[in-house]
């Protein structure tokens, strides 16, 4: 028989410093970029989303940079004991990342992030009102604030409630 129990899993949330200055080129440069809504367009979930490979662009180099060196220093190298996913010497990598626009009524419907080790959200744009992202099992919210990053393993179950504002942006990626 099939049990299902509750893990303890690691979440983190961080704010940007350089955030107020960031802000508007990178929130320009995601409503630049064309829609593509990912593999399986979904619509009818009324949100936007970009290509996949934005770790690739330069203009977002100082934000992954700043991502991949927190994740370094608060997962990999101070919860080895802990997380026995990748060994201390394995580098982790960005190996998706995406922008998200909410129209209002958008939402996210709960799913994971396997197999990927580690992911992340940052909130650029988050008008009064923003969801939470949701962890599904747990029941844990985290109440969105621009410029925050919020960095949890890939295992985690996630999504974001109905939207009741238009606009809500955040980056999106994953590690491996």
């Amino acid at each position: 028989m099939v049990k299902l129990i509750s893990e303890k899993l690691a979440i983190a949330t961080y704010t940007y410093p350089f955030a107020e200055e960031k802000k508007d080129i990178f929130y320009s440069y995601i409503k630049s970029l064309p829609r593509c809504n990912g593999p399986n367009p979904v619509p009818e979930n009324n949100f936007l989303i970009t290509r996949t490979d934005l770790y690739k662009e330069e203009i977002l180099q100082p934000l992954l940079q700043w991502i991949t060196q927190i994740l370094h220093r608060d997962f990999i190298t101070r919860y080895m004991s802990y997380n026995h996913q990748i060994l201390p010497s394995h580098e982790v990598k960005c190996s998706l990342m995406w922008g998200i626009t909410y129209k209002k009524g958008g939402y996210i419907t709960p799913h994971c992030h396997n197999p990927y080790t580690y992911c992340f959200s940052y909130n650029l744009n988050i008008p009064k009102n923003s969801p939470p992202l949701v962890f599904t099992y747990s029941g844990h919210k985290v109440k969105p604030k621009e410029g925050q990053l919020i960095i949890f393993e890939g295992r985690l179950s996630h999504g974001v409630p109905l939207s009741k504002v238009d606009n809500r942006c955040v980056i999106a990626g994953c590690f491996r």
